[in-house]
């Protein structure tokens, strides 16, 4: 066993140790005030890509979109044959699909000419009109179908 005194020694030395010693540096670490006034918060919006695709006419119209919500409303391309304008197959009719602004998204791009760039630049103004209106998961795809025009069948 150590010596009293020596015990005594080591305690003085330990009690003077923790009085000079500290877990962390508070004034460095306390949390900061923020500053008074409404916080405002940088919006950052990365430019949107160039659209991609060719500029080749395709057909010389769109006449028609049709929409739909599930892969089995696809019908035949006979079955389209006649359709004009925007054309909507959903059974939510509560859908932004029937609302009067989608409407006018595609009615932009009807009785225009139709091509690879011109079919993207409806798809992704469809997709940001649904992140507008809050609804940011939406697929659009763009079907290959016959068109007959003036005898000519093409293919898109």
């Amino acid at each position: 066993m150590l010596p009293r005194r020596l015990e005594f020694a080591a305690l003085m030395a330990a009690i003077v140790f923790c009085n000079c010693a500290s877990a962390q540096n508070f004034e460095r670490y306390r949390p900061q005030t923020l500053p008074p006034g409404p916080i405002t918060r940088p919006h950052l919006q990365a430019a949107p890509a160039p659209v991609q695709g060719s500029d080749r006419v395709l057909l010389d119209a769109l006449d028609a979109v049709i929409v739909v919500d599930d892969v089995s409303r696809v019908e035949p391309q006979e079955a389209n044959a006649d359709a004009v304008g925007l054309v909507r197959r959903f059974g939510d009719h509560s859908s932004l699909v029937h609302s009067a602004a989608f409407a006018s998204v595609v009615q932009q791009h009807l009785n225009q000419p139709v091509s690879l760039r011109s079919l993207n630049q409806l798809s992704r103004d469809i997709i940001n009109f649904y992140r507008h209106n809050k609804q940011p998961v939406v697929d659009v795809v763009t079907g290959t179908e016959n068109h007959r025009r003036d005898g000519a069948d093409r293919r898109h």
